[in-house]
């Protein structure tokens, strides 16, 4: 720990001039061009996959950014409780109510698509929507 402190001073000049050149190329506005592509089309897969299946057991808030989306559960429906049957579906997802420290009556999952491959997200809607059927 103590020679952390001493060699750690500062930031890697190597890794400064690696990144200082990556951005220079415009290796860094390509690459920020091509994810912003790729979260739009994992929005719109998110998006149409709902939208499709039209499940009576979830819907989904409007908003139009970021990499997460927010559903609505029906009433009687706690989203700690969805969790656990996610889970045991190698699902994951965020209760909403985990980040509510006042309100108690935002009851809803936080789903994110930033890290998931737009062709894998149909099926993982469908699965989330067959979770929450059998809650019912």
């Amino acid at each position: 720990m103590a020679l952390s402190a001493i060699t750690d001073r500062g930031p890697n000049t190597w890794l400064q001039a690696v990144l200082a050149e990556f951005i220079g190329q415009g290796h860094l506005s390509t690459h920020m061009r091509r994810m912003h592509s790729a979260y739009v089309r994992r929005r719109r897969a998110m998006i149409s996959s709902f939208d499709r299946i039209a499940s009576p057991h979830v819907s989904l808030r409007q908003n139009t950014s970021g990499l997460r989306v927010i559903a609505n559960l029906p009433p009687g429906t706690r989203d700690l409780d969805v969790l656990d049957r996610l889970d045991a579906r190698g699902l994951s997802a965020y209760a909403l109510s985990y980040y509510c420290m006042q309100r108690q009556d935002l009851n809803g999952l936080l789903l994110g698509f930033g890290c998931t491959h737009e062709d894998d997200i149909p099926a993982a809607v469908e699965d989330l929507c067959t979770c929450l059927a059998s809650l019912a």
